[in-house]
């Protein structure tokens, strides 16, 4: 029901001449998951300057077109920079790892230099410039220590028109000068996102000498992991929102699971009178709320019971 949805948004005419435009820092891996739905509608801008597991651009490709920049994604303009090859492709960065705030973590050898290589860069700016991008919908940064700087570099008439964001900044100090979480929800919070999500991800702390003892499974059984970094997810408010933003917003909230957002969105988009979508969307997803199967335990049935009873 909701993968038809999506379809329809956007196969709205509001699309036909300026389709979805993702933007993907970090490609290493393949297709970003929350894309599989929407990808075919999707021209994606793929960076990543570390190609070992660059698999986005390839033939198999389900977006309909990919822009690859193999090259390392600077805020400031630069012919070239020094690119930090690590152990695990994963880990490579702009910034020098900082091996002593990793010493104390189980995953600190992924962070070792393997190669120093001076890579051509390209701002974002360049970027759009040179394929003639004018806005970006939805970026996704895993730039290993800048995320937010790169954001901040977006030229400012794109980065109005981007409506979802994901960053994945860092607690512990892994990267030399990196972008921290704090800074991140802050300057988020004063451009118009709200958090949507935020997962926090890390390992056990140790030295890889308690995995050579005692084996992988051990540690994770009985260490408990301690946060490293968070993958974070902002939308846009909807005030201020072309009818078009606000159609990507709805998809968005579609695919962040966000239904009640979405319901706002359509609100939203009923007030500039777009209500053909907006309508569709609201019965879907209010139609998904209510006949979606699911199994409630005894004891919340008996307590929504008293609940309704009661009021």
């Amino acid at each position: 029901m909701m993968k038809e949805l999506l379809d329809k948004i956007f196969l709205s005419p509001y699309f036909e001449s300026k389709p979805l435009v993702l933007l993907d820092i970090g490609a290493s891996g393949g297709i970003h998951e929350k894309w599989k739905t929407i990808a075919q509608h999707a021209v994606c801008i793929c960076v990543d300057a570390d190609s070992r597991d660059f698999t986005t651009g390839s033939s198999s490709s389900p977006y309909q077109k990919v822009v690859r920049v193999d090259k390392v994604i600077t805020a400031e303009k630069k012919d070239s920079c020094t690119f930090y090859l690590t152990k695990s492709p994963y880990c490579s960065s702009s910034l020098r790892p900082d091996l002593e705030g990793v010493s104390n973590w189980i995953f600190a050898e992924y962070f070792q230099v393997e190669k120093e290589v001076d890579l051509p860069a390209v701002t974002l700016e360049q970027v759009c410039n040179e394929n003639q991008i004018s806005y970006i919908d939805w970026v996704k940064l895993d730039s290993q220590g800048t995320d937010l700087r790169l954001f901040n570099a977006i030229p400012e008439p794109v980065k109005n028109k981007v409506v979802v964001a994901e960053l994945e900044p860092g607690i512990i100090s892994a990267y030399q000068g990196e972008d921290k979480l704090y800074t991140v929800l802050g300057t988020f919070d004063k451009l118009g996102f709200w958090l949507s999500d935020f997962k926090v991800k890390g390992v056990q702390r140790g030295t890889n000498e308690l995995t050579a003892k005692f084996g992988t499974y051990r540690v994770d059984h009985f260490i408990r992991t301690s946060p490293c970094w968070g993958e974070l997810t902002f939308l846009r408010e909807t005030n201020k929102l072309e009818i078009r933003e606000l159609l990507v917003l709805l998809a968005a909230a579609i695919v962040e699971f966000q239904y009640g957002f979405a319901i706002q969105v359509c609100d939203a988009l009923i007030q500039q009178g777009e209500t053909t979508v907006a309508n569709s969307a609201r019965v879907s997803i209010e139609s998904y709320l209510s006949e979606t199967h699911i199994r409630v335990p005894l004891k919340k049935r008996i307590k929504d019971f008293l609940y309704r009873i009661s009021h």
